[in-house]
């Protein structure tokens, strides 16, 4: 999804709906999303994919 940063907004919605303990992290991205921020929210996905997979 990389320059799509409305389909990273829409993606993040939808996470908020599928489970309430996403709301901080989908919030998260769509406000860096809103800000245009895309290296931002690849270096946050990849905190969250590093502490995932240990």
């Amino acid at each position: 999804m990389k320059g799509n940063l409305k389909g990273i907004m829409r993606k993040a919605k939808s996470l908020e709906q599928q489970n309430k303990n996403f709301i901080p992290f989908a919030q998260k991205i769509s406000k860096l999303a809103a800000d245009f921020q895309d290296q931002e929210i690849i270096k946050f996905i990849c905190q969250y994919r590093t502490n995932f997979n240990g």
